[in-house]
């Protein structure tokens, strides 16, 4: 049913049925608004909880409240048993909290159930997770909250054992444990620390106390050390991690007095940087000042203190093992040469550095030999250097002393035996935001490893991992970061053929290119062979300067892979040299795809850990999931532990427990036999307006989608330069234009070649996903239509009513069938799940798809169904038509799963939607098991476990609800559910229950199919 009501202030209202009930509010729609536009905003001004409806922050307006009505039959009233409830006298003030542990009248910690304010003492009222809280077994207040409560709660019980008599022989801990003995106090915990071990197990073997011992609330264990509190007494068998016995690298340590701040490379006896393992503080010299991790700390080699920090401090490492090569070749020594640079006012000069054979060298030091100008020539501030060119600017006018390596002499490459790729590294001086693609040596992109910031020209803004990061191949630099970066990546080795003939390098091509630009525009110029194919420029300089302005390298003309930019009215003739790049295409893979293997890491400090698989090279890391935070809701994905390629990475002061899944990467390539599939290049006519998008599908001859490879205007018609990425794009087989952009294009496309699919002989299971809203202590088993626990897959917090308590494997997560929220956490849930697989009938005769339109205007799911109504597979979804203004998007705003279309984000129109129809249905025939069902009343919460006779373990197979003893309060899965051999009843629901059980491991209800 459905109320309108008119809402001027502010305001909290509980919504009745005609009986004068609680009813459940399905849907709040706002009717019109009587505030200012846009102030009345869905579950923030105005939202529902069960049935409250909260109306608040200025927002008026005329709401349609839609609520559901439950019809019950009133049952006789009995006297139920009322649940344990004491008073609880908490105080806080406004810089300390207020703690309070519950117990029961034996003294053992409980589950608190309710609290709500008795008597209020303070004058600041308390409210409900605002400044009074409540977890597990204890109330915590703050802000000045001082109150009686009222607690109910569920006495917390340990099964009970019956403990084996003193006078037996002794208890022998399994092998790899030991047996420890932990005697606390109310007030004094116990516990014994392992130096040199890791708790991998804790369990109680015998109890000695009145207080139940239980796990995680009177007793459990860190890493290396055990403990056990509250009063908690008994004898435990403790097991450890056995690491396999691998051969160690030996540790050195040495001690250094420090007395001014210091960043100091820790070396071993060979000269090489070492890697740091332990810094311990042996002697302060300061007045406790000294604080491990802030103002001393350690990472890799290098050894920092700083903050006025001052002592004698002991460094432990261990030298990595190198096997020296055989010492075939000398390294030739450095040769230096004057340079002069001489800059005028803003305007910066270049002077390129070439050996005695005009061959480009690589600089390795730079410094002034003679200062000519007034202005000081200052490293990185008015000169600096990069690859074989020194730049002076702002006035500098000096002769340099440049020292560079001489060209390495040719020699034939022994066979690679080891395919450790090795690492290479560049810098980069990047003053605009940037994305750059880092290429190896081959000219193909290259696997960064790590990416450091030399020296910095903005003020103190780059922040990696936040303005400066890598990604793969590519270097991205944004948000006003300035400075010299220095970039190693991994140059990818490959086998070399033996040497007996000599392979020519390729061949420097130079052409002639004019660019034009003016102050408000940028001009580019692609690039391209004699055939027509992208380039590899190696080198651009000015031919013929045709504006006032003179053009100047990196200044304002620039060149990239295959495309030279003017800007700022630079208009010239260049000559560019480039080089033809080859396409091949790699030969099918015949080695089964790579496993993914999963290691667990356990950091309590800033680590750099480098992951190594399985043949002892560096892995490729796929995924990092947190399991447990260890340090306060500090850990954040991306920020302070990421990774990249093969490295792992923690900071920030986040530490837990970690589970780093990679892949092994392979080291031996397929030859390369097979040949690029050829271009065909056609042409297409798109015109657009300014408020109508045109697009495009391009098919080859036989009417079959293509992969676009690249597009350029071929006849400009609109006015309106159309420009690539700015106002007209393409997809893989796709071309839009847009803001009026009107131009005839050639298209260059290849043809995707068709692949046959293998017979299927299994169907995989579909999945299906549902909307939960939660604001208590949750344990829900998921079911399917067919009401049998399913399998879930996923789940996902949509929107969080808390005030930033959820947090995934914390206080939500799923096992199995059950689905878990606890701890505080409330919000709007997604859990999606597997049903059951079933085996597909043979191929016989297929069934063909049909397709239907289906316009969608609204967000949400809709499911498909065949003509008998039974839900049908989905096999496509296409956009035919659309409404909206380009949202729509295959996967991100449209998708379907099984039978159902989803459609989010705003995206409206016309879909075509092709499925297979559901299989007619067969006569079933039941065969029935010996079940024993027997009627179960529950008038207080409860949590039963059912057995057979003679002890024997049993299985729930259904509960069903005959009489219930309170007005709709009982629901399934809600307040009473079942698992296993538990039926748990809890909340306020009482009823009576007709339980059916059958023995642990027996055969489940078969349904066989009649013959047809």
């Amino acid at each position: 049913k459905c109320k309108e009501h008119k809402v001027f202030t502010p305001t909290r209202k509980t919504v009745r049925d005609s009986n004068n009930q609680l009813a459940t509010i399905t849907s709040v729609t706002l009717v019109r608004e009587f505030s200012k536009k846009g102030i009345c905003r869905n579950g923030v001004t105005y939202f529902f909880r069960g049935s409250l409806f909260v109306v608040r922050n200025g927002c008026k307006g005329l709401f349609k409240i839609c609520y559901e009505e439950v019809v019950t039959t009133a049952a006789p009233v009995t006297t139920a048993e009322p649940e344990p409830c004491k008073k609880v006298a908490v105080k806080s003030s406004k810089q300390q909290f207020g703690r309070v542990d519950v117990k029961d009248a034996n003294g053992n910690p409980v589950h608190i159930v309710h609290v709500h304010v008795w008597d209020q003492i303070s004058e600041i009222k308390c409210v409900e997770w605002v400044n009074f809280f409540f977890s597990m077994s204890y109330i915590i207040t703050k802000n000045g909250c001082h109150a009686t409560f009222k607690v109910c709660y569920r006495v917390k019980t340990r099964p009970t054992t019956t403990l084996a008599p003193l006078t037996t022989t002794a208890v022998t801990p399994s092998p790899g444990c030991d047996l420890i003995r932990l005697l606390s106090r109310k007030k004094r915990p116990a516990s014994v620390r392992f130096g040199d071990a890791t708790i991998a197990k804790m369990t109680l073997v015998r109890q000695f106390s009145k207080v139940n011992c239980i796990f995680r609330l009177t007793f459990g264990f860190r890493p290396n050390r055990a403990f056990a509190r509250k009063g908690c007494r008994g004898l435990f068998e403790i097991c450890f991690n056995t690491a396999p016995l691998t051969t160690a690298t030996p540790e050195t340590c040495k001690t250094f007095q420090i007395l001014k701040p210091t960043r100091t490379v820790v070396r071993d006896s060979n000269g090489e940087p070492a890697t740091i393992t332990k810094v311990t503080l042996v002697r302060e010299i300061s007045r406790k000042v000294c604080i491990k991790g802030r103002n001393f700390l350690f990472r890799g080699s290098l050894f920092i203190v700083t903050g006025g920090c001052k002592g004698v401090f002991t460094v432990c490492y261990t030298v990595t093992p190198t096997t020296a090569a055989p010492l075939t070749t000398t390294e030739p020594p450095k040769i230096c040469k004057k340079v002069t640079v001489k800059s005028k006012g803003q305007k910066p000069n270049r002077v390129d550095v070439k050996d005695a054979n005009g061959n480009a060298v690589q600089i390795v030091h730079v410094h002034v030999w003679d200062q000519i100008s007034d202005i000081k020539c200052v490293e990185w501030v008015n000169f600096f250097f990069s690859e074989s060119f020194i730049i002076a600017q702002k006035g500098c006018h000096a002769t340099f002393k440049v020292c560079y390596k001489p060209p390495k002499p040719t020699t034939t490459a022994a066979p690679l035996t080891t395919t450790q790729p090795p690492v290479k590294c560049k810098l980069f001086k990047v003053l605009k935001p940037s994305r750059i693609t880092v290429t190896g040596s081959n000219g193909q992109p290259a696997t960064i490893v790590s990416v450091s910031l030399r020296r910095e020209i903005s003020r103190r803004v780059c922040k990696r991992g936040r303005n400066f990061f890598f990604r793969g191949p590519v270097f991205t630099v944004r948000r006003g970061c300035k400075g010299v970066f220095r970039v190693c990546y991994l140059n990818d080795q490959t086998t070399p053929a033996p040497l007996t003939t000599t392979t020519e390098p390729p061949v420097k091509t130079c052409k002639k290119v004019t660019v034009k630009s003016t102050l408000t525009q940028n001009g580019r110029v692609d690039v391209t062979d004699a055939n027509g194919n992208s380039v590899q420029i190696v080198h651009v300089h000015v031919w013929d300067q045709i504006s006032v302005r003179k053009c100047i390298e990196w200044v304002n003309f620039f060149y990239f892979e295959s495309y030279v930019v003017a800007q700022k009215g630079c208009h010239a003739t260049f000559k560019v040299c480039f080089i033809s790049v080859t396409t091949t295409t790699a030969a099918p893979i015949t080695t089964a795809p790579p496993t993914v293997k999963c290691k667990k890491y356990l950091i309590f400090k800033p680590t750099r850990k480098i992951v190594i698989g399985s043949n002892n090279q560096q892995a490729a890391i796929t995924r990092i999931v947190l399991l447990h935070e260890i340090s306060k809701r500090v850990c954040r994905r991306g920020v302070n532990f990421f990774f990249r390629g093969s490295l792992f990475v923690v900071n920030g002061g986040c530490k837990g427990k970690f589970q780093v899944c990679f892949v092994d990467i392979p080291t031996t390539l397929a030859p390369l036999t097979t040949t690029a599939p050829p271009k065909v290049c056609k042409q297409i006519t798109l015109k657009s307006t300014k408020t109508r998008i045109a697009k495009a599908d391009v098919k080859d001859a036989n009417g079959n989608p293509v992969q676009i490879v690249h597009v350029h205007v071929w006849d400009q018609i609109s006015v309106l330069k159309c420009v690539e990425w700015v106002n007209f794009f393409f997809t893989d087989s796709r071309i839009v234009a847009k803001g009026g952009c009107q131009a005839t294009f050639k298209v260059c496309y290849t043809v995707v070649p068709t692949t046959t699919a293998a017979p299927l002989t299994t169907t995989a299971p579909p999945v299906r996903c549902k909307k939960y809203r939660i604001f208590t202590h949750t344990r829900k088993v998921v079911r399917d239509s067919n009401n049998n626990p399913a399998t879930i897959t996923s789940v996902t917090l949509k929107r969080e009513f808390s005030k930033h308590v959820c947090r995934r494997g914390k206080n939500f997560f799923f096992r199995g069938s059950l689905f878990v929220v606890r701890m505080g956490c409330k919000g709007l849930f997604k859990v999606c799940y597997n049903l059951k697989p079933t085996t597909a009938a043979p191929l016989t005769t297929a069934s063909p798809a049909k397709c239907r339109k289906f316009t969608l205007k609204e967000n949400g799911e809709r499911e498909v169904r065949d003509s008998r109504g039974q839900p049908a597979v989905i096999t496509s979804i296409t956009l035919k038509r659309e409404f909206s203004s380009n949202v729509c998007a295959n996967p991100a705003t449209f998708s379907f799963s099984g039978s159902l279309i989803q459609v989010d984000s705003g995206c409206k129109g016309v879909f075509i939607v092709c499925f297979l129809p559901a299989p007619p249905p067969v006569p079933l025939t039941t065969v029935n098991p010996n079940l024993k069902c027997r009627k179960h009343t529950f008038k207080v919460p409860t949590e039963k476990t059912f057995v057979l006779p003679k002890n024997q373990p049993a299985e729930i197979v259904s509960v069903e609800l005959v009489r219930e003893l309170e007005n709709g309060v009982c629901t399934l899965n809600t307040n009473y559910f079942f698992s296993g051999a538990t039926l748990i009843v809890r909340g306020t629901c009482k009823g009576v229950f007709i339980v059916c059980i059958r023995p642990a491991g027996a055969q489940p209800l078969t349904t066989t199919a009649a013959p047809s």
